[in-house]
């Protein structure tokens, strides 16, 4: 049976873990210009990876651009069909 855990042995979320990111925020439909090292930890690829994974089970498309201190993404909601 489940029971109340002790929060003092709970560890926070590591960067990138589901919950990490913003994702409302950024799946507004304009671009958005993330830094790595403040907005998220990853390389700028997995990071890259992980956004994609978020459209594709949310409904979004993702467009994306590397930039030098980070990347350039944006959502955009799939048409219905």
């Amino acid at each position: 049976m489940a029971q109340h855990a002790d929060p003092t042995r709970v560890t926070k979320p590591k960067p990138g873990a589901r919950g990490v990111y913003p994702w409302n925020d950024w799946t507004d439909g304009e671009w958005w210009h993330l830094k790595q090292g403040s907005d998220y930890q990853t390389t700028t690829r997995v990071f890259q990876s992980v956004a994609r994974n978020h459209a594709r089970r949310h409904g979004f498309t993702l467009q994306t651009q590397l930039a030098d201190d980070g990347t350039f993404i944006c959502f955009t909601r799939k048409e219905a069909k």
